[in-house]
């Protein structure tokens, strides 16, 4: 085996550790101990250590009022107030590290980009939905709110089949 290879595996072998020390996984696992050991702690010292519950319980009402005027999908906001509820210090650390993360943000950021840049070639034909609004009212009217919340608009002499 050549020098060069076996430095390369080295590398790798640092390069590993340190990304599994920082991933997801790790850090859920870490939390779930960390949520553990505050559990013990509070029962044992619940009439000395107050105010870090109370640091806990201020957090965890601000990420839920955050949360819920959040413009997000209602189903996730609904599974992250209740994660919080049932698991404050967890249920917090987890959401601040998951949606603070810069490559998240990011990754948004681009996606609202494209969806701003890609919104001139899904401009509805007038046409069709005037067409529409003759043969069906009801048809046009829900091609219109498929319109509105998705921005995904009718086209006209299109297929669609089922596939197996």
């Amino acid at each position: 085996m050549s020098a060069k290879r076996v430095l390369s595996q080295k590398h790798k072998g640092k390069k590993g550790l340190a990304a599994f020390l920082f991933s997801r996984f790790f850090l859920f696992g870490l939390m779930v101990v960390l949520q553990v050991l505050m559990f013990v702690f509070f029962a044992y010292n619940a009439s000395v250590e107050k105010n870090l519950n109370y640091v806990i319980m201020v957090l965890q009402f601000v990420l839920i009022i955050y949360i819920a005027n959040d413009k997000s999908d209602p189903t996730m906001k609904l599974v992250w107030i209740m994660f919080i509820m049932f698991v404050p210090a967890i249920g917090c650390m987890m959401y601040l590290y998951f949606m603070l993360q810069p490559g998240s943000l990011m990754l948004k950021k681009r996606l609202e980009h494209i969806n701003l840049n890609s919104g001139k070639y899904l401009d509805p034909d007038q046409n069709i939905y005037n067409e529409l609004q003759i043969l069906d009212k009801q048809v046009s009217s829900l091609t219109k709110y498929v319109y509105e919340k998705t921005g995904c608009p009718v086209y006209k002499n299109t297929e669609s089949f089922l596939m197996n």
